[in-house]
């Protein structure tokens, strides 16, 4: 029994109820789901997927102060060798054959020169005022070069007789000044010797003379 029933529209009851088969009408297909292009197009290479977007990035880190760069330290420059001092030039006495700087050869062989035939003793410097008999001094100072006396000299010391030189710039004494010799004996003095009895003048000078000249052979103290 099929369960299609016919409304009996005159008698008002409901009509039995007809599967579609017995009415001749074929079931409607199923709608088919919508079709979606654009997963289709990927499913067939047609199409690349939209790019992803982009992962979020951590912040960049704060900049870090430049110092600048500092030059490097240069190495010590090595010490250069000390010279070795120089030995100091000597020269040998031709006198007494020691030797000496060439700075003091010049004035030890002006001492030999004083305290030989070339000088005479003098009335004492400054310096010399504790030691007259050692106050030398050359007979002639332009000779030698020098107003000094052999004391001062041989010791390397100012001499007080350097002053002529100062007082008379541009000549040379003949004599020493301070020559203590009966030659070096100026001419008032003897004026007023003459004057005199010849035979104080005479004993007198001879007293001077004897008590001032010395043997020169003696005279080595300084060398």
């Amino acid at each position: 029994m099929s369960s299609f029933t016919p409304i009996n529209r005159q008698a008002g009851t409901q009509a039995p109820s007809l599967t579609p088969a017995e009415t001749g009408l074929l079931t409607p297909p199923p709608t088919p789901p919508p079709v979606n292009v654009g997963a289709a197009l990927f499913h067939f290479g047609m199409l690349t997927p939209p790019p992803s977007p982009p992962a979020a990035m951590p912040p960049p880190p704060p900049p870090t102060p430049v110092t600048p760069a500092r030059a490097p330290a240069q190495a010590p420059a090595p010490a250069r060798p000390s010279a070795a001092p120089k030995p100091p030039r000597l020269r040998k006495c031709d006198d007494c054959g020691d030797t000496f700087s060439y700075k003091n050869i010049a004035d030890h062989r002006k001492v030999h020169k004083m305290l030989g035939d070339e000088g005479g003793l003098a009335r004492p410097c400054k310096q010399c005022k504790n030691h007259p008999e050692r106050c030398y001094v050359a007979i002639h100072p332009e000779k030698l070069n020098t107003y000094a006396c052999a004391c001062c000299l041989g010791a390397h010391k100012a001499c007080s007789f350097k002053s002529i030189k100062f007082e008379r710039p541009n000549e040379w004494a003949d004599r020493h000044p301070f020559l203590l010799e009966k030659e070096n004996i100026p001419p008032e003095e003897e004026d007023s010797t003459s004057n005199s009895s010849a035979s104080n003048s005479n004993s007198s000078m001879s007293t001077s003379v004897s008590s001032v000249e010395v043997n020169p052979h003696n005279r080595s103290w300084e060398l």
